[in-house]
């Protein structure tokens, strides 16, 4: 299964740079990112996970992978884990010290969900236990982000994402810090 991800993932990225063979990349960057997650059906949690982006032309090329851990401190067992690996395709407005952009894609989100309780707890710890079913589903990413940039090499920022799937849909707002070729030096003249 992890290898067909990697090709669904490597497919698109190689045949953009092939279509846009004769030209540079104008910019790129990698951007570890860290947030929160919902998925509607009142699981909270953790999200991490890395971004690499290529931008040119005023589109943005991205590919994600982000691991999604509930919060579960004596709560409800097994504990949700889930995964998104995925591409997007998007714009971007802003060269300088600021930059908005919004991206659209394909994912494959995985992971595992409780199904039927098993047993109820009692007492102070009331911790519940669970049958869970791990599931493979397709996703729509979705991204909405801003970005301060104060160092061609780095920027700081802000996106909201969710992932639109049939099984388990999430929203994640994230912070970010990017390292890369982000833009050109700006010089006093």
């Amino acid at each position: 299964m992890k290898k067909s991800i990697l090709i669904i993932i490597l497919i698109p990225i190689l045949s953009f740079q092939l279509a846009f063979g004769q030209d540079e990349a104008e910019k790129f960057a990698i951007n570890p990112k860290l947030g929160m997650f919902n998925n509607f059906s009142s699981v909270d949690g953790f999200v991490y996970g890395v971004e690499m982006n290529l931008l040119k032309n005023n589109l943005l090329y991205s590919v994600d992978y982000y691991r999604l851990d509930e919060f579960n401190i004596l709560g409800s067992l097994p504990s949700v884990v889930n995964n998104q690996a995925g591409f997007m395709l998007g714009q971007y407005k802003g060269d300088r010290y600021f930059r908005v952009y919004y991206q659209a894609g394909l994912s494959m989100f995985w992971g595992n969900k409780r199904t039927h309780l098993i047993s109820s707890g009692s007492g102070w710890f009331e911790t519940a236990t669970y049958d869970s079913e791990n599931f493979y589903t397709p996703g729509i990413p979705v991204k909405l982000g801003f970005k301060v940039i104060p160092l061609h090499f780095m920027a700081i920022g802000i996106d909201f994402q969710a992932n639109i799937n049939m099984k388990n849909p999430v929203i994640m707002p994230l912070i970010s810090l990017e390292l890369g070729n982000l833009r050109e030096k700006i010089t006093k003249k």
